[in-house]
C-alpha cells in the first residue's frame, strides 16, 4: 500500500523544518529542544511497547507503513518512533517561525526567507 503514515511524518515535521530552519535556527534553544525530545521519545516508547502494542490497546495499518518494523518491541513500526521526533521538531519550528513573524512586522515571506531580491 501508500506509506500514508510516513508522508504524514514528513509533510508536518520535516517540511516546516526545510523551510523555516534557517530563519529560525537562532532562536531555538537546542538544548532544551534536545532535552524535551529525548524525554518524549523515552516515555512514548516506553509506554507503546510495554503497554500499548502488547495490550492490543490499538494497531497499526501495516498497509499504510513503510514495512520496517523492530521485532524486539514486539513489530513496532519505525513510524510510531519517528511520529514523536517529527511532532517535537515540527511544532518547536513552527512556534518560532510564527513567534519571528509576529515580533518582526515584516510580511511572512520577508520575514522566513529575506528580503525578495529583484533583477
Amino acid at each position: 500500500g501508500f506509506p500514508g503514515y510516513w508522508t504524514f511524518l514528513v509533510l508536518t515535521g520535516g517540511l516546516p523544518g526545510l523551510l523555516f530552519l534557517p530563519a529560525t535556527r537562532a532562536l531555538i534553544n537546542w538544548r532544551a529542544l534536545s532535552f524535551s525530545l529525548f524525554v518524549i521519545l523515552f516515555i512514548s516508547l516506553i509506554w507503546e511497547v510495554t503497554l500499548g502494542v502488547p495490550s492490543s490497546w490499538w494497531e497499526y495499518q501495516h498497509s499504510a507503513m513503510l514495512g520496517v518494523y523492530l521485532r524486539p518491541w514486539h513489530d513496532l513500526p519505525v513510524e510510531a518512533v519517528c511520529v514523536w521526533v517529527s511532532a517535537c521538531y515540527g511544532s518547536i519550528i513552527t512556534y518560532e517561525a510564527i513567534r519571528l513573524h509576529g515580533h518582526s512586522g515584516k510580511p511572512l515571506r520577508e520575514a522566513m526567507f529575506g528580503p525578495q531580491r529583484r533583477p
